[in-house]
């Protein structure tokens, strides 16, 4: 397996990070109230008050709430940490198993020694926050990062896995990346109807996905959605309506990119993700990776050859086609 130098390393977690950087996508601003909106919620609030209804009362049961639903989400967590750990533990075996096999089938032909070649040692673990991560190890086959998503605003929060592989052989080769993941956890999201702003709602949506990336980039991706989420709560000012939801998640296999093409001495940087799209009005969400079993894992990325190419050198231009 090809060594790299510390500034190789440096260089390739650079270009990991502007790669991540360039995949973001902007996020929408939250929408303001129309004027008509806030003349309702005016003479909405009026009318609550010449009924009798104490809103500085139920303001302060309203913060009220809203504290007892954080206080309740670390003793969810840890409860789901408990009743999933021997589910998790299956899957992660299940992923060793799967793994041991997927090493041991030969590619085609005869060019490659039989196996297919396994980096199992990341060369190091990235987060545009580096708060979120509780913890992490970085050892062969054994790579694992915990960590916690806290947030009471829209955002994307995303811990990433780096890989390096050169093509040390004489000729381009077309290559496909096999990333072995596994990740567990539990989501608790809730949203608070706001008595200030009448006849509209807030919304709640939480994605979380894991990918793998590679730069330079390959033909094609793939992504796997481990959580989807949401929620809504409707705002006014006579009493609140909120919505609370929590889910526990454990799942793991394969996410591939195919159609690399890589010249002789020519690196590749693989970046396998696990990314949270949250978009939140009003209201709190903790993702919890860190109790008990819960992680994010990567045991490694098969490296599969599919065919080895050769160069034309032409007036035009450089092609590679296959032998």
């Amino acid at each position: 397996m090809a060594l790299f130098t510390k500034a190789e390393i440096r260089r390739a977690i650079d270009q990991a990070r502007k790669h991540l950087a360039r995949k973001q996508e902007p996020r929408a601003p939250k929408r303001e109230p129309l004027p008509s909106e806030r003349a309702a919620a005016r003479l909405a609030e009026g009318w609550a008050t010449s009924s009798g209804l104490d809103l500085k009362a139920l303001e302060a049961l309203r913060k009220q709430h809203r504290k007892e639903l954080d206080s309740a989400i670390p003793k969810r967590s840890a409860d789901a940490a408990r009743r999933w750990s021997k589910h998790i533990r299956a899957t992660q075996a299940e992923i060793a198993e799967r793994l041991e096999n997927a090493h041991a089938t030969a590619p085609a032909g005869n060019f490659f020694p039989p196996g297919l070649l396994l980096l199992d040692t990341p060369i190091g673990l990235i987060s545009a926050d580096d708060s979120l991560i509780q913890s992490r190890r970085i050892e062969a086959q054994r790579s694992f990062a915990k960590f916690r998503v806290d947030r009471r605003s829209s955002g994307i929060d995303q811990v990433s896995f780096l890989y390096l592989f050169r093509n040390d052989l004489s000729a381009p080769f077309l290559y496909n990346f096999l990333a072995v993941q596994s990740i567990s956890g539990h989501a608790n999201l809730w949203l608070d109807g706001n008595p200030s702003y009448p006849f509209s709602n807030d919304f709640g949506l939480v994605t979380l996905d894991v990918r793998v990336d590679v730069v330079p980039a390959s033909l094609t991706t793939e992504s796997s959605r481990v959580l989807n989420m949401s929620g809504v709560a409707l705002n006014g000012p006579s009493y609140w309506e909120n919505d609370t939801k929590d889910q526990t998640f454990s799942q793991g296999g394969f996410v591939t990119a195919n159609g690399l093409v890589l010249r002789p001495g020519q690196t590749a940087v693989i970046v396998v993700s696990a990314t949270v799209k949250s978009e939140i009005d009003d209201g709190h969400l903790v993702i919890d990776l860190d109790q008990g079993d819960f992680g994010f894992r990567s045991p490694g990325v098969l490296v599969v050859p599919k065919r080895q190419l050769f160069e034309l050198n032409i007036p035009s231009g450089l092609i590679l086609t296959p032998v």
